[in-house]
This record gives C-alpha cells, sequence and structure tokens, in this order.
C-alpha cells in the first residue's frame, strides 16, 4: 500500500522488517524486487534477484520476474539471457514474451521486440488494454506508422467500452513523442491510483522516452522518484 501510495521510504522499511520475520518467503522478495526497481536503485536489486533464484527457481513468475528485475538493474544481456533460459522451460508463459520485447525494445532491435510484443498479444488474445498500449507506442517508435495507427484504434476501441490504461497510454504517447499527452495521462494514472503507475518513470528512463524535460519534472512532481 505504501508503495502505492509512492512513499519508498515507509515500503522499503516495511519490506526490510518482513525479510527479518520471514527471510524464507519468495513472495517478500518479488515485492521487494519491485519497489527498488521502480525506486531505481539498480544495485540493491541484485540481492533480492539472487534470493529469488535460490527459493523457487521452477515457479514461472519468480522465473520471469527474475529477467525483469535484472533488467531495471542495468543488466540488460543477463536479463535477455535469463528471459531466454525462462522460456525453455516456460514457452507458453505470455508475460515472458512480453518483458523480452521490453529487453530488445532497449537494444533497438525493433523488429524482434514487435515479435515478441506480438506474441505475447496474441497469446493473450489482445484482451489487455495496457498491452495494446505498449505495442502501438512500439511501432510508432520504431517507425511503423500505419501499424501504430491500428492498434491505436484497437486502443480506443477499449477506451469507448470503459477499458483505459493511462500508464499503458502514457508509455504509448512518450513513445510518439506527444508529451502533453503523455502528462495528462499520467496525471490521470495517479488521480486513479492506477497500479502500473510506479512503473512510469523506471520503464521511460530504460527505454530513453524522456526527451522532453517537461516529463521528467511532472514525474517529480507527481510523486515518482
Amino acid at each position: 500500500l505504501a508503495w502505492h501510495d509512492l512513499d519508498f521510504e515507509r515500503a522499503e522499511e516495511a519490506m526490510r522488517r518482513a525479510v527479518e520475520l520471514s527471510p524464507q518467503d519468495v513472495w517478500i522478495r518479488f515485492y521487494y524486487g519491485g519497489i527498488l526497481s521502480t525506486a531505481r536503485r539498480g544495485d540493491d536489486i541484485l540481492p533480492q534477484v539472487e534470493r529469488m533464484r535460490e527459493l523457487d527457481p521452477l515457479n514461472p513468475i519468480i522465473s520471469s520476474h527474475v529477467a525483469l528485475f535484472l533488467f531495471y538493474a542495468g543488466r540488460g544481456d543477463e536479463a535477455i539471457a535469463a528471459a531466454e533460459q525462462s522460456l525453455e522451460l516456460f514457452p507458453d508463459f505470455w508475460f515472458l514474451y512480453y518483458e523480452l520485447s521490453f529487453f530488445l525494445w532497449q537494444r533497438r532491435d525493433g523488429d524482434a521486440a514487435i515479435e515478441n510484443m506480438r506474441r505475447a498479444i496474441e497469446m493473450t488474445e489482445a484482451s489487455i488494454p495496457f498491452l495494446l498500449c505498449v505495442f502501438a507506442g512500439m511501432n510508432a517508435f520504431f517507425g511503423r506508422p500505419d501499424e501504430a495507427e491500428r492498434w491505436l484504434a484497437r486502443v480506443e476501441e477499449r477506451s469507448a467500452a470503459g477499458e483505459d490504461s493511462p500508464t499503458g497510454r502514457t508509455f504509448l504517447e512518450a513513445a510518439r513523442g506527444n508529451t502533453d499527452a503523455a502528462i495528462a495521462w499520467m496525471e490521470r494514472g495517479r488521480a486513479e491510483l492506477d497500479t502500473l503507475f510506479v512503473w512510469t518513470r523506471a520503464f521511460c528512463e530504460q527505454q530513453g522516452l524522456i526527451t522532453d524535460e517537461r516529463l521528467r519534472e511532472a514525474m517529480e512532481r507527481l510523486g515518482l522518484p
């Protein structure tokens, strides 16, 4: 709760206490890794990653988030290797294709990033508005305007049905270079307590999407560390 209220100091204090009380609980390490990732505390993430690996290496959610947290720790090559190893064990887990697309996006391997995100969307039957937003933004970022517009239309259809992802729309507009729209969606995400909002700054920085200082200023104003 403290984490999603953007009270990172209180959130980390609670996690440290949780680790003291139950050091063998992998899910404590899982959430601790998320808090540290969104706080952009790269070096501090790694001990949680190692404990996750030790405690439950054959859990697909844990395995996939080992890769994700390595990515946010600035270990891009290790993140890709970890995701690929996990895919050998869990080839039907959509989240691995989703996160691998992020890693490849950071490498600016547009074709592979788009193909992996397309796979994730197919596996989830295009039912997750956040994924649709990211995919539209990714196509725009890599210079595929027709595909970007096609997926943006899908996003708008879901929006008209009351299914919005403010954080997804923030990423979409940041990827398109629309700073004012990105800020407006970010403000909405904060106001509506979007559970993905805490990831906004960490993700945008990893992908190099903060090209306008106004976007960074808005993130700080809204409480993102």
